[in-house]
């Protein structure tokens, strides 16, 4: 099953852009004091491109906001994960794909917002490849694309786990706490 954030990679660019961030060992820097949840404020991505921050106070710095985007995508990913379960979808994991894959912090924070094992293929820049194979798998002479090609060969770092002993419960159950908060924010959000 495929769910999506349109736009996930521009919003963070975004972020990196107006917040004069160089690179992602500068991000890895900014975010690495900053509390599981930003201290209550809530980056919410909207598929239209637009996007709010909610909750953001005189003490919030960059660093916040650059991780509150972070989180905003997990919870994002979370809440259509959620839409999935509640059709009978159960996923067990997640295969992730982009800029974000490549992001070891990022994978984390994913993965504690969702509870979820994150599974990174070696391929993390696969969308053109896929796009491609979806066309061909249509071509009468191209049948055996899906012997062919693998989509998902498991990279050669593996799979990031869950939960890593009482840090990762401890931010399982923060992030939860945020996520629920989240998701009341986005009701309220949906009928603007």
């Amino acid at each position: 099953m495929l769910t999506a954030i349109a736009k996930a990679g521009a919003f963070f660019d975004w972020a990196t852009q107006i917040l004069d961030v160089k690179d992602y060992k500068e991000v890895i820097s900014l975010i690495k004091n900053v509390p599981d949840g930003s201290d209550g404020l809530f980056f919410i991505p909207l598929d239209s491109g637009e996007s709010i921050f909610y909750g953001l106070g005189l003490h919030h710095n960059k660093s916040f906001l650059l991780k509150s985007v972070m989180e905003g995508l997990g919870f994002e990913i979370a809440r259509r994960i959620k839409i999935l379960e509640d059709l009978g979808i159960k996923p067990v994991s997640i295969t992730m794909v982009g800029g974000a894959a490549k992001n070891k912090e990022w994978v984390e924070i994913i993965s504690h917002i969702t509870g979820l094992k994150i599974k990174i293929p070696q391929e993390t820049e696969s969308a053109c490849r896929g796009a491609g194979m979806l066309a061909a798998s249509g071509d009468k002479d191209f049948v055996d694309w899906k012997t062919k090609y693998k989509i998902h060969k498991p990279s050669s770092r593996g799979s990031i786990p869950t939960t890593n002993a009482l840090a990762g419960r401890h931010q399982t159950r923060v992030y939860a706490e945020a996520l629920k908060k989240y998701k009341k924010l986005t009701e309220n959000v949906e009928g603007c």
